[in-house]
């Protein structure tokens, strides 16, 4: 019973890797400590908002560089 469950185990992965890489075709991974800095967040004046993460989905067509960086990081 044991390769049973392997074999299931290894279909739902490639189901789960196919519609990740079909959702994902016109994104862009960033990988590595990146920032993003929002200002004035939800309507509040001399506010600032930092997003952090490892992994980032951009679109493809637009450049980042700018807006998500390593510099934007605080810490």
């Amino acid at each position: 019973m044991k390769g049973g469950t392997y074999q299931m185990n290894k279909i739902v992965l490639i189901i789960l890797l196919a519609l990740t890489m079909t959702a994902c075709a016109n994104k862009k991974i960033m990988v590595g400590k990146k920032c993003a800095i929002d200002d004035d967040v939800a309507g509040y004046e001399n506010t600032k908002t930092i997003t952090s993460s490892w992994i980032w989905f951009v679109e493809k067509d637009t450049d980042w560089s700018g807006e998500i960086n390593k510099e934007n990081c605080i810490d």
